[in-house]
């Protein structure tokens, strides 16, 4: 099976991806020392795993009340200069992490960060889906995930040896500057021009806009598949991350290093993910939510097996089968929600996805808070296991869905 075809060598020509691709790997690049850096600062702050992981509440919380508003921007405005903007905001506020060292204005900034990339995300998908158009928009998927994996794999290990080092202040600076970089290069790129004037001077307004995207959902039974499975995986996630601080921090008494290799090794199988896709080529088009569904079932059973070993080198191993399995479903959730949106709708499909999955993290950590503290992370691991796989049963009693598409 050749990973390289006819149209993956186009997307790779074509000047306006490649652009993309390049922005969209050095600001990964910058984020990964960002995630680094901040989880290293609100440990030192902290003390401890279980406070650690609350700056993810803090970092869910904008997509709450933003994600639906953000998506209809993003039908009615241009995306590229939105998107260059918000990367030379996220660069500016990155920076100001190196001058703050106390908790409540760190959580702030992870608000603000959060904020943007909240507006950013329907943004970034609406423009891979005018770059590579539908027929490319997979492959663009695969490739954009395969540079983050190499972000990831990289990042963290730099960003870990530099703060064990200097402090978390240099890598903090080294992640501004990289989303920064990252918005000159979306500006620098050339799209097929859309008819602006048109979307300026739509007859109905913001609000009506916005109820028609809500509307749009409500009636699409293949775009209601694809935001439930977004909240399941949403809810058992965020749970599982919430347990996965203490675990590792108490538990396993992981330093910055340690910490830094075990994301390396995560999010670094984006890479691996890249290539399985191309593998599985047009069984990933014709049979999109089989393989999903398997995914779900063998991370569902990793997680019970983390619920039962304390060994580091085990740990390495289950998140390199789990990072590689969810990046493939990643790969294929985020295409089968471009690819079924209707044209017009597809920043709007993904912010009311994103809005959806937001409420069901919050719904995860708050479980997962409530069981850590009245029994261990342990709980946590087998609740998720066994929701995710009961999620995959269901699914399977009935017919499963096709890779559907609309004009």
């Amino acid at each position: 099976m050749r990973f390289k075809d006819k149209a993956l060598d186009v997307l790779m020509q074509d000047s306006a991806f490649v652009r993309f691709l390049l922005s969209q790997g050095i600001s990964n690049l910058g984020d990964s020392f960002r995630f680094i850096a901040v989880t290293m600062l609100l440990l030192k702050l902290t003390g401890s795993g279980i406070s650690t992981s609350l700056g993810l509440i803090f970092s869910i919380l904008p997509s709450l009340v933003l994600s639906p508003f953000a998506g209809t921007v993003g039908d009615i405005l241009p995306e590229k200069y939105l998107m260059a903007l918000i990367d030379a905001v996220r660069g500016t506020v990155i920076i100001l992490f190196v001058f703050n060292s106390k908790l409540e204005v760190i959580f702030l900034l992870i608000i603000v960060l959060s904020a943007l990339e909240t507006v950013y995300s329907p943004l970034r998908r609406k423009l891979v889906l005018r770059i590579a158009g539908k027929d490319g928009v997979l492959n663009a998927n695969s490739i954009l995930t395969g540079f983050s994996g190499v972000a990831f794999l990289i990042g963290p290990l730099l960003a870990g040896f530099l703060t064990e080092a200097y402090g978390t202040g240099p890598a903090f600076s080294v992640a501004g500057i990289s989303f920064l970089f990252s918005s000159g290069l979306i500006l620098s790129i050339k799209t097929r021009r859309e008819n602006l004037m048109h979307s300026l001077h739509r007859k109905s307004g913001f609000f009506e806009e916005l109820s028609k995207g809500f509307s749009y959902v409500r009636n699409n039974r293949p775009v209601i598949e694809i935001v439930f499975t977004g909240i399941i995986a949403a809810f058992c996630s965020i749970s599982m991350n919430m347990a996965f601080y203490p675990f590792a921090f108490d538990v396993l008494k992981l330093d910055s290093k340690e910490w830094s290799f075990l994301v390396s090794v995560y999010y670094g199988t984006n890479l691996f993910a890249m290539f399985i896709s191309f593998m599985l080529g047009r069984n990933m088009k014709q049979r999109p939510w089989k393989i999903i569904y398997a995914g779900f079932a063998i991370t569902a059973l990793l997680w019970g097996l983390y619920g039962f070993t304390s060994d580091f080198s085990l740990v390495l191993v289950f998140q390199f089968i789990e990072g590689t399995v969810l990046a493939v479903c990643g790969i294929l959730l985020s295409t089968l929600m471009q690819t079924t949106a209707k044209k017009g709708y597809v920043a709007r499909v993904s912010g009311i996805s994103d809005i959806t999955a937001g409420a069901g993290r919050i719904a995860g950590m708050a479980c997962a808070y409530a069981i850590i503290m009245l029994e261990s992370y342990r709980s946590v691991f087998i609740l998720n296991a066994g929701i995710l796989l009961l999620f995959v049963l269901l699914k399977l009693l009935r017919p499963g869905m096709v890779w559907k598409t609309e004009a």
